[in-house]
């Protein structure tokens, strides 16, 4: 069960940040991006590794990075092309566990 639960709140993460980012400017919507080795190595020497992802329809890889301890981390989205964005770095992350029915269990 812990596995579905976390698997939701990845999925809701994704859902989360995908909404950030598609409601910011267009002009900063691709502001911080590289090559894909170049923002894994320099994600990796901050001490961050991908914890969670998710591919879109349109072959977009949105991946979730952590430090060790789980507190900080950043929100990147990968094209097709391998260029990757940086969407957003964050503190203080606190994981969310809800408990919710299992599809088509009720309310």
């Amino acid at each position: 069960m812990i596995f579905s639960s976390t698997t939701r709140c990845v999925k809701v993460i994704v859902l989360c940040a995908l909404f950030m980012f598609l409601s910011l400017p267009a002009e900063a919507q691709f502001t911080r991006c590289a090559a894909s080795d170049n923002v894994t190595q320099q994600l990796n020497a901050l001490g961050e590794a991908v914890r969670g992802r998710g591919i879109a329809e349109n072959g977009y890889l949105l991946q979730l990075w952590q430090t060790v301890d789980g507190e900080d981390g950043s929100i990147t989205l990968s094209t097709p092309n391998g260029m990757t964005c940086l969407m957003i770095n964050f503190k203080l992350w606190e994981w969310v566990i809800w408990n919710l029915p299992a599809p088509g269990r009720g309310s």
